[in-house]
């Protein structure tokens, strides 16, 4: 007694999430044939189901196992356009594998009677040579549902397009299915699982085509034998009657056969004609499934619109909130800043007001307040510290008052420079040269006729030589800039002074209004001083023209192979440039 047919759902290859739907959602006993099982989960499946860790190819024996690093893309072939689907794919091994076939692992995993209803074909790289082999074997003669992973290009070497599957499934009675297998599946539209459903039509139609053949066949057949037949009596006139006999007995079966040919004719064409009508059925009602897909598709591209702006508007929301937050936290915290640095630069100004008060003796203040109490203090520090044989300030009367009131009230009576060591053909200064310790340069009389009636206001005017040097234009770096015309007063001090001479130079800030010529200062005073020690410090630089003016005067001073050092002094930036 033959055993019960039972139809089976069979699973070839790796698991991926639209394969675990159809395990569930197939409510038949199941054989998973996958690489390596141990790392599959079967949480939520049916208890028929069974596992086991195979490679099934068309032909048994030994195949190349390519492995990449990532799950699910192991082969039997190298990847080609896989790696261009996925520019993160790179193979990490290869190792032999011993492949089975299809039909010994259903024999000796399956109970008796079972037979392949639906299958699941996760091997694309080789999947029309299986369902070829398959066909042959007779294994697909029961197939009702049919799932095959595909691509429109050819990912592996060898491996079938998607339009070559589709193609061949038609030809053997397979239609391809509108039915999404996974609604919550993210699968990638270029690597698909496609599904295919038997036509009910190509059985019957395939028998129907097949007796019609045996029938052609068999008349064919006939026709030949009474063609011989013919052929016989014509030859032997002596068996005429016998001849004539048999040839009544072959035409009575001829006309049987061909009364059984005209009612089997009959029969396929009925068959035919229900065919085309099932047909014509079938092509309505894909019309009718294409205007729905079509009205579908209009509806979801209209709700992604929809959702699409709704995204944008709420993303566009939460950026403005963020932008307004943001600002307030850097407004509060800009806020605070300023607070703190402003306290901070009061008690500073305050404490050095203090100190320099006390600096000076009888408990004076400066003869001028437009200065930074902090920079003053670290001028007169300097100043002190260094010993200076000359002192040169261009465009800054409040410097000027400052070091004069220093001076007067250190040296006191000593106002003139003492130079000795002098060698014995030195210049010897006359009354027009520079007798003092402080040379002030302004480029505008009434400026240094303000000075002057500042300086004797005080007593401090025997400790300064005020020099009139209008700016003019000068050539730097291929552009023109405006400086003192300073260079008679310059070359002078490089004539008495001796090599080696400290000179502290200030440069204030009034140029730097103009056309920031300043630039040029540094050249002009390394022509005319080209072996004093010179320290100048710039006042009222802004940041941008202190990086500026560094990277100019540091490509001076290379040019020049001088050595030099740049400092801070506390507002100020300061230059020193060795002997």
């Amino acid at each position: 007694m033959n055993a019960p047919v039972k139809p089976h759902l069979i699973h070839i290859g790796p698991m991926r999430q639209e394969s675990e739907s159809l395990l569930k959602h197939i409510a038949l006993p199941s054989l998973v044939i996958a690489p390596m099982p141990g790392r599959l989960t079967f949480k939520g499946m049916q208890d028929t189901l069974k596992h086991i860790s195979a490679v099934i190819a068309p032909q048994g024996g030994e195949a190349t196992c390519y492995r990449y690093n990532m799950p699910g893309f192991d082969s039997l072939a190298p990847a080609t356009g896989l790696k261009s689907l996925y520019p993160g794919v790179a193979e990490t091994q290869r190792k032999p594998v011993e492949t089975q076939l299809l039909n010994e692992l259903v024999s000796e995993y399956c109970p008796p009677g079972a037979l392949m209803a639906h299958l699941v074909l996760e091997q694309p790289e080789q999947a029309l040579s299986l369902l070829q082999a398959w066909q042959e074997e007779g294994l697909m003669d029961n197939l009702e549902g049919l799932f095959v992973r595909t691509s429109p290009i050819s990912l592996y070497e060898g491996m079938p397009t998607q339009a070559e599957i589709i193609a061949w499934c038609q030809k053997y009675g397979f239609d391809t299915s509108s039915e999404k297998i996974d609604p919550d599946s993210n699968e990638d539209p270029e690597f698909i699982l496609l599904e295919f459903k038997r036509n009910v039509l190509h059985v019957p139609l395939k028998a129907a085509q097949e007796k019609a053949e045996m029938l052609k066949q068999e008349c064919d057949s006939l026709k030949k034998k009474l063609s011989e037949y013919e052929e016989l009596l014509k030859k032997n006139a002596n068996q005429l009657s016998e001849a004539a006999a048999a040839l009544r007995e072959t035409d009575a079966h001829l006309k049987e056969r061909t009364k059984q040919h005209d009612e089997k004719s009959l029969q396929v064409e009925n068959a035919s004609n229900e065919c085309a009508t099932l047909k014509q059925q079938l092509s309505e009602k894909e019309s009718t499934i294409t205007q729905l897909r079509k009205e579908l598709t209009s509806q979801q591209q209209n709700q992604e619109a929809i959702q699409s702006r709704f995204e944008a508007l709420e993303s566009k929301l939460e950026g403005k909130l963020e932008s307004l937050l943001e600002e307030q936290r850097s407004y509060i915290q800009q806020t605070s800043n300023a607070l703190g640095q402003h306290v901070t630069r009061v008690a500073h100004k305050q404490r050095d007001e203090r100190a320099l008060t006390h600096y000076f003796q009888h408990g004076q203040k400066p003869v001028s307040t437009e200065l930074d109490p902090g920079y003053a203090l670290a001028l007169l520090e300097k100043y002190h510290s260094k010993s200076y044989d000359v002192v040169v300030v261009f465009g800054s009367a409040a410097t000027t008052e400052l070091l004069a009131k220093a001076e007067v009230s250190t040296h006191e009576n000593q106002s003139q420079l003492m130079l000795e060591d002098q060698p014995n053909d030195a210049v010897t200064p006359s009354e027009n040269d520079l007798p003092t310790s402080i040379i002030s340069i302004e480029h505008l009389r009434s400026q240094c006729a303000a000075i002057i009636k500042s300086l004797e206001a005080n007593n401090c005017r025997q400790a300064v030589n005020v020099v009139h040097a209008p700016w003019i234009e000068c050539k730097y770096q291929d552009k023109t800039t405006l400086f003192y015309s300073s260079e008679a007063t310059l070359k002078r001090l490089g004539q008495w002074l001796p090599d080696g001479a400290k000179i502290l130079v200030v440069i204030g800030p009034p140029l730097l209004k103009v056309n920031s010529g300043i630039h040029d200062g540094l050249s002009e005073l390394l022509q005319y001083l080209p072996t004093q020690e010179l320290d100048i410090v710039m006042e009222g630089l802004s940041n941008s023209l202190e990086n500026e003016l560094k990277t100019d005067w540091s490509s001076l001073l290379a040019n020049r192979q001088r050595q030099a050092e740049w400092h801070h002094l506390s507002c100020s930036l300061e230059l020193r440039v060795f002997g």
